[in-house]
């Protein structure tokens, strides 16, 4: 699922970047729709890693997926930010609570002792996967692409 976002947003971006260049439409609204088509790429990285993280089955991997959930909860910094100044309405900030809420949940999940425990210990230091050695850089990239686009006015 996660490449087929990644495949969609790089298109979408591809597209608004081609439209930007020959100035087909206003170059604010297409702005707007190059930071949106960013942040849905930014997104679809973040699920194509924690689910290779998950799928590992081993304990960097379900940290891997708290620290994911975490950055995801970065996503709806944009709607908080524009409930606060009163330009949207009640039922997007409520919305954004509730899945707010959802990824704290996720999180605590994710920390059981139960679920904890299915989780294998990591036994090699040396044997570390790609996915493993570069998901902190992707997940700073990410965490800072969505704190700096969540002042970008992308409504419709």
């Amino acid at each position: 699922m996660g490449r087929i976002f990644f495949a969609l947003g790089v298109f979408a971006a591809l597209l608004d970047t081609y439209l930007y260049v020959v100035a087909v439409y206003p170059q604010a609204v297409l702005r707007a729709h190059l930071v949106r088509d960013l942040r849905d790429v930014a997104g679809a990285i973040l699920c194509m890693v924690t689910a290779a993280a998950l799928s590992s089955r081993r304990e960097w991997g379900r940290r891997l997926a708290r620290n994911g959930a975490l950055v995801a909860s970065l996503f709806g910094l944009k709607t908080l930010a524009d409930g606060v100044n009163g330009h949207i309405g009640a039922n997007a900030v409520i919305t954004t609570l509730a899945w707010l809420a959802g990824v704290a949940y996720v999180c605590f999940l994710l920390s059981r002792p139960d679920v904890t425990a299915q989780f294998g210990i990591d036994t090699d230091e040396l044997d570390k996967p790609l996915t493993r050695r570069l998901a902190c850089p992707i997940l700073v990239v990410v965490g800072v692409l969505l704190i700096a686009t969540s002042n970008v006015d992308m409504r419709k």
